[in-house]
């Protein structure tokens, strides 16, 4: 079993798989409380996480949002696929994004067969629209860097788009 440990805004984060059996349908986060007990959430409900005056994590979501004390959160734990398939947007996989999670530089390379001109679009979890920018097919298959290091922590999407296909992925701040 592979742990990750994070440290956002001072706190430790520590993401472990879950076991195949416990496995939740689709793309979970599921915090796990210190005296037991857990709180599954969809990460496509999840807007934002937010720590807040040192002792508190809020997790905003599509219609509500919940508070926790950060000493009773034991871990978080993050149950994704490494590309985000929805039925109106086709995988590839000649798109690849990295490092995953990201600290200061993020490169996402597409190689395609057409000499089609490129635009990515990297959105944070409210939708708004982060990052921008529009290459060549050559470019794209060299690889194109964007600032990461301005982003706040936590879950992105990036969108690209060449000619009438559409791909995304997801990565972590």
């Amino acid at each position: 079993m592979k742990l990750n440990l994070f440290f956002i805004a001072g706190c430790m984060l520590l993401l472990t798989p879950l076991p195949v059996a416990a496995q939740l349908p689709n793309e979970v986060m599921v915090v796990r409380f210190v005296v037991g007990g857990e709180y599954p959430i969809p990460l496509d409900h999840v807007r934002n996480i937010s720590f807040e005056d040192g002792d508190r994590m809020t997790i905003s979501m599509l219609d509500y949002q919940d508070s926790f004390f950060i000493s009773d959160v034991q871990n978080l734990v993050f149950t994704t696929s490494p590309i985000l398939h929805r039925p109106d947007v086709e995988v590839s996989p000649g798109l690849n994004i990295y490092p995953n999670p990201v600290i200061d530089l993020l490169t996402v390379k597409y190689v395609q067969a057409d000499d089609l001109p490129v635009l990515v679009q990297i959105y944070d979890l409210n939708g708004r629209l982060v990052l921008l920018r529009s290459a060549t097919a050559d470019e794209a298959s060299s690889g194109l860097s964007f600032p990461a290091g301005q982003l706040s922590p936590g879950l992105y999407l990036v969108r690209l788009q060449a000619g009438t296909q559409i791909f995304s992925s997801k990565f972590i701040k």
